[in-house]
């Protein structure tokens, strides 16, 4: 049996009843949410001011026989940064946050098992294109007579990653750039199906 079969089969047995029935094998197809969490590591520059850390990811993706072993996702992040000591310590900065708000767009593969006897066990690679919004809280400490300044800034990157997959857990690595913003991730995600047909 091809492998974007036994995918689709196995996401119908998972769900069971949930799923509509169509009346054309050629017709399958599924959508499903994903909700991912894990550390942001600031790289180059970033790493210079911001510590690690915590993200959350929301992503719906969709495949369909036609696109297996493909999935396309839009996916929505929020991640927050505190500055780091040693930055506090040379800079003007009594407090340095930086929040990144983030959308993507993207595709993921899942190469054929290497296990699939009591579970499915899938290497996978992921990428796409991302949007962020960034804002920096910059609060300034009290002998440089500074004002606090809310610096709000809109950046386009890109991300690609690649990790193993239960298919309805994945664990993720992921270099994200985001020009001054670079990052990488680690992250545990969950998978809900939500609609599907076969």
């Amino acid at each position: 049996m091809k492998f974007s079969k036994i995918l689709i089969i196995f996401l119908f047995i998972i769900h069971g009843n949930n799923f509509g029935q169509s009346t054309y094998p050629q017709e399958a197809r599924g959508v499903f949410l994903s909700f991912g969490v894990g550390p942001r590591m600031p790289i180059g520059l970033f790493s210079d001011h911001n510590n690690v850390g915590p993200g959350f990811d929301a992503i719906l993706s969709y495949t369909d026989l036609d696109f297996l072993p493909v999935f396309f996702f839009t996916k929505f992040g929020f991640q927050n940064h505190s500055g780091s000591y040693n930055f506090y310590k040379s800079s003007e900065h009594s407090t340095l946050a930086t929040s990144i708000f983030s959308a993507s767009l993207g595709a993921k593969y899942f190469f054929p098992p290497i296990i699939d006897d009591m579970i499915l066990l899938m290497p996978i690679l992921e990428g796409g294109v991302s949007y962020a919004y960034v804002e920096n809280y910059h609060q300034y400490k009290i002998e440089t007579q500074k004002g606090n300044l809310l610096e709000k800034l809109s950046k386009f990157g890109f991300h690609v990653g690649g990790g193993l997959s239960f298919f309805l857990m994945d664990i993720l690595a992921t270099y994200n750039y985001v020009k001054s913003n670079q990052y990488f991730s680690v992250d545990i995600r969950i998978t809900i199906p939500i609609a599907a047909t076969l």
